[in-house]
């Protein structure tokens, strides 16, 4: 028989545990500005049956999903500890970076905030369709027609009826998981985002002082540079990645002047500041769905303290990514 499990995780444990202490993790609820109890780190970023059809609900999908992923993160989690040794030492090798690029990549894809996005353009497009559709000439014998093969019987005065109510557009279309499930569960995808973390440029920051980095229930932030008419490749958006509380991966556009160089020779390693700490947590917070998660509770502290009270970091933050950004958001404790 094969074991149903309901409690999926869309952020594995694995890694969850990295920002554990003795087993329990601290919670920040951004959009209520409140620092909850320590919480097992088993019992955060997951939902019954997240990557079912329908959330919740059991499907073959969703356990289908679940057996694919434990199988990549078993693989990942094997080799972690080695690969947090070599960022520690400043000896990352391709090796290590492939496994970070897969793992960064599976998590892009994963999380609620995702799911959001694609349900989102998914939706657009279809009241799209749809509204352009009730412009067409023969729209009403149309829909007679197919509510006729689909067992229904449709006067001209409902075909009408549904006709100016799709033109007029002030409705929403809801969808279930099945194109995001699709999008994740694909191999071109995951193959081709890792494809495109592992060539970026590759800069490891480190935490020293009383400050370290946090992590959130949406851990790979894809940060924007600009607004621009045609928007930002992949490779000119910057993501950042908390790997442990001491370890942060930035990935950004690659510069190499050599082409033959492989990513590991031009990995850069700098050590923050306790203020660059702190503006990369904001960045974090900046892109959460709802949570970020820690070690301790300074951080989220300092944190809500500085949008109340905006220190140098809070104004480093805010210039570099609000303003330059053109973004909506102003207080890194609110989660957008």
């Amino acid at each position: 028989m094969i074991q149903v499990t309901k409690d999926q995780h869309f952020v594995p444990q694995f890694y969850l545990e990295l920002f554990a202490d003795n087993g329990t993790i601290q919670v920040l609820d951004l959009p209520a500005r409140r620092i909850g109890k320590p919480r097992p780190y088993q019992s955060v970023c997951y939902k019954p049956f997240f990557y079912g059809q329908q959330t919740g609900i059991q499907d073959e999908v969703s356990q289908h999903a679940e057996s694919l992923f434990g199988a990549l993160e078993s693989q990942i989690a094997e080799r972690l500890p080695r690969i947090i040794e070599h960022a520690r030492l400043e000896q990352l090798s391709n090796p290590d970076l492939d496994t970070l690029a897969y793992m960064m990549a599976l998590q892009l894809m994963r999380t609620e905030r995702f799911r959001d996005v694609v349900q989102k353009l998914e939706s657009q497009m279809l009241k799209f369709v749809s509204t352009t559709m009730a412009h067409f000439p023969g729209f009403t014998e149309d829909a007679r027609r197919l509510a006729k093969e689909h067992g229904k019987e449709m006067s001209e005065e409902e075909a009408k009826q549904l006709q100016e109510f799709l033109a007029r557009g002030e409705y929403t279309l809801t969808t279930d998981n099945t194109s995001h499930m699709r999008f994740i569960a694909g191999g071109d995808n995951l193959v081709g985002f890792h494809n495109l973390f592992f060539f970026k440029q590759w800069n490891i920051l480190k935490a020293t002082g009383q400050f370290c980095f946090v992590t959130s229930d949406n851990p790979v932030s894809e940060w924007l540079p600009s607004n621009g008419l045609y928007g930002n490749s992949f490779l000119e958006r910057r993501h950042y990645f908390s790997l442990t509380p001491d370890i942060m991966i930035e990935s950004v556009n690659p510069t190499r002047d050599d082409k033959s160089q492989s990513p590991a020779e031009t990995v850069q390693y700098r050590t923050c500041t306790e203020d660059d700490v702190l503006v990369y947590d904001m960045v974090i917070a900046q892109h959460a769905k709802q949570f970020l998660y820690g070690k301790g509770k300074t951080e989220f502290q300092q944190l809500l303290w500085q949008s109340h009270k905006p220190g140098k970091a809070y104004e480093d933050f805010h210039r570099t990514y609000v303003l330059r950004q053109d973004a909506d958001v102003t207080d890194p404790s609110e989660s957008n």
